[in-house]
């Protein structure tokens, strides 16, 4: 059974590294390449960073969102100028209907 989890794992490009399960880089240059693409951005692995795969291919992985832990983890990406920015949302209270708010 173990096995054969481990290798649906594997086909579906997962990795475990310590407790931790992370996409396999060859997987990852492989659907890069197949749809004709240079970056993977996807949600958190709990290890947020950029992968370097190879010439011009990339994996950028976003944090998880947890406004409540110390520090604040809210991460979003912005694309600027042609190169993705990470930023650091601040944790400011709850959130406010932004159709509330007048246009100006």
């Amino acid at each position: 059974m173990r096995a054969k989890s481990t290798a649906m794992q594997r086909e579906q490009g997962l990795t475990q590294t310590g407790l931790m399960f992370d996409l396999d880089a060859q997987a990852c240059r492989d659907w890069l390449t197949a749809h004709q693409c240079q970056t993977l951005i996807h949600g958190h692995t709990h290890a947020p960073r950029q992968h370097d795969l190879g010439p011009d291919l990339e994996r950028v992985v976003l944090s998880d969102w947890e406004a409540n832990s110390s520090p604040p983890r809210l991460e979003v990406l912005r694309l600027e100028d042609n190169t993705l920015k990470r930023l650091h949302v601040l944790a400011c209270g709850p959130a406010k209907n932004h159709a509330d708010r007048p246009n100006t």
